[in-house]
């Protein structure tokens, strides 16, 4: 684990025929850690279609009751359980997300569905690193119409909270921001 080879090492031995794995929920274990259930279970299923019999969709539930016993903190990204994991900030992947998510094709930029891992739905969320596209995306779901000159400097606003907080702005925050900033003509 010291060089991060974990998952990689332990998918090679079962493509070699190894028929018993070693793993730990989030990888948890002395030094530099052991080989992360989840990410070596959800590699297997989704790149090489090997079915286990372990439910999956509890992998979320489960590596946050560990943690919390062990008193070790998650990264928010981490792969496959961190908590905005599927959380969409970006300006243009929040347009994706508008144009696919109607079809129900919200798999195409992640390699499964979050509720595979027991996470909820991709969610288009608000900080320093949205675009117009997330505004819009709030702006249409709240039923505000706004110019493109109010979008652009509700987004400016949405930026510049976002980086003074160090944190995403809420739902509730952007209505307010929104309802100061859009004419009502």
């Amino acid at each position: 684990m010291d060089f991060g080879m974990g998952v990689a090492n332990t998918v090679a031995a079962v493509a070699a025929g190894a028929d018993v794995i070693q793993t730990t929920v989030g990888g948890l274990g002395e030094r530099a850690g052991n080989t992360p259930m989840e990410e070596t279970l959800m590699a297997l299923l989704t790149l090489y279609g090997v079915q286990t019999e372990v439910k999956t969709e509890r992998f979320r539930s489960l590596s946050k009751l560990v943690r919390e016993a062990a008193g070790v903190p998650q990264a928010t990204n981490r792969p496959i359980v961190g908590d905005m994991l599927f959380n969409v900030e970006s300006g243009i992947i929040a347009n994706w997300v508008k144009n696919v998510e109607p079809a129900g094709k919200l798999t195409e930029p992640f390699p499964f569905l979050p509720e595979l891992v027991g996470h909820e739905p991709v969610k288009v969320v608000l900080g320093k690193g949205s675009g117009i596209d997330s505004i819009h995306y709030h702006l249409d779901r709240m039923g505000i119409r706004a110019t493109e000159e109010e979008a652009l400097d509700l987004l400016q606003q949405v930026k510049s909270l976002s980086l003074e907080r160090k944190a995403l702005i809420d739902l509730e925050e952007f209505r307010k921001l929104a309802e100061a900033t859009v004419s009502k003509s």
